[in-house]
């Protein structure tokens, strides 16, 4: 048995390649072509794409710990040790402050001075905070100025007595790592914990005799012509069955079973079916990393290992039907679209440049809709 992890060099590589993957699929399934070209370079940067960027960044680091290993986490990763952590207003303008400090020492940070020598970038990263911004209030026929929540003579010396100053100081020191606060470590260690303890999900962790593990392997093709791109968290190879079973690792906010909400939701059906087909176009590559022939194998229905931040301590196993992949593909026939189609609408507006012009050139701007609430060019 032997376990293969990718590394982080790799991994940023992968996200940085321009080729569609799964979350431009359900842009475009979800939000249709146009979002997709607005949100398309993060979209194609990130695997996952959703709002919570909060649980977003835990989600993330919880994946880099179990596909990475403990000690690649914490070369890439800070648990804040400062006396006081900042929160909220704080924490985002002592970071912008960092960023704007960092772009005026060229991008040195061993060049940045103490957190009370940038008092003109405090003040202005307190104006991009809508609570602290000074503005006007509209009081009957006239415009009345609003006055600052923080007074501005003494508004960056309250930024650094709520824990500006020491996280600073941490930002400089650790130049380069992702910094989690003293909270969302704890939850990052309490869920890593849970999956690779709790007897639902830590039995897939395990090295056993005649199995390889893959995490995180960069895999690429084509499909319809389009560049493609997939990045599953984990494959788990059983030779003894001649089986390839894959996993996405999520962690979820709520209750552990309604996950199943955010499942709907977020369209992860989509993801599941596109994983499942690009590592089935890549076997012959995966073979290759691991040193046996697996072109052979069956595919595992695709399963998501699942984890709550804010109740962690049972990990559920959620595991895709053969109904809900064929609806990733290939969508209900009704209100909901699968990749397939997304990829046929992506390349449809693709021969027409992505221009709205040029689309509904033959019905001069009119579009018409069918009773599923779809457009088309024709009666």
């Amino acid at each position: 048995m032997s376990t293969f992890r990718h590394t982080e060099a790799q991994v940023a590589s992968y996200h940085a390649d321009p080729r569609m993957n799964q979350s431009g699929l359900k842009i475009i399934a979800q939000e249709g072509i146009q979002a997709f070209l607005r949100k398309m370079e993060e979209a194609l940067r990130e695997e996952e794409w959703y709002s919570e960027k909060e649980h977003f960044k835990i989600g993330k680091a919880v994946d880099f710990s179990l596909s990475q290993g403990e000690d690649q986490f914490y070369h890439a990763y800070h648990f804040s040790n400062a006396a006081t952590t900042p929160s909220g207003a704080v924490l985002s303008i002592t970071r912008k402050v960092f960023e704007w400090a960092l772009i005026r020492k060229e991008g040195q940070a061993n060049r940045i001075d103490g957190f009370d020598q940038y008092r003109d970038l405090i003040y202005e990263a307190c104006n991009t905070v809508e609570t602290m911004r000074d503005g006007k209030l509209e009081t009957g026929y006239y415009m009345k100025r609003a006055a600052p929540i923080w007074e501005e003579d003494t508004r960056w010396l309250t930024v650094a007595k709520n824990g500006g100053t020491d996280y600073f100081g941490e930002l400089i020191e650790n130049y380069g790592k992702v910094i989690l606060s003293e909270e969302e470590g704890d939850i990052i260690v309490k869920v890593v914990n849970s999956f690779k303890s709790h007897p639902h999900t830590s039995r897939f962790f395990l090295e056993e005799e005649g199995v390889d593990i893959v995490y995180q392997m960069p895999l690429f093709f084509d499909y319809e012509g389009v560049a493609c791109k997939i990045l599953p968290d984990m494959m788990r190879i059983d030779h003894n069955a001649r089986k390839v079973y894959p996993f996405d690792f999520k962690t979820h906010g709520g209750d552990i079973l309604s996950f199943i909400l955010a499942l709907r939701a977020r369209r992860y059906d989509i993801q599941g079916s596109f994983y499942n087909y690009g590592i089935w176009k890549n076997l012959a590559t995966i073979s290759n990393l691991i040193g046996k022939d697996i072109e052979g194998y069956r595919m595992a229905s695709f399963a998501f290992l699942c984890e709550s931040t804010k109740y962690p301590g049972t990990p559920m196993v959620f595991v895709m039907t053969d109904d809900m992949m064929t609806q990733g593909v290939s969508g209900d026939g009704k209100k909901l679209m699968g990749w397939n189609q997304a990829m046929a609408r992506y390349n449809l507006w693709r021969r027409h440049e992505f221009s709205l012009e040029n689309r509904f050139a033959e019905t001069n701007g009119v579009v018409f809709m069918d009773q599923f609430f779809e457009y088309t060019v024709n009666i």
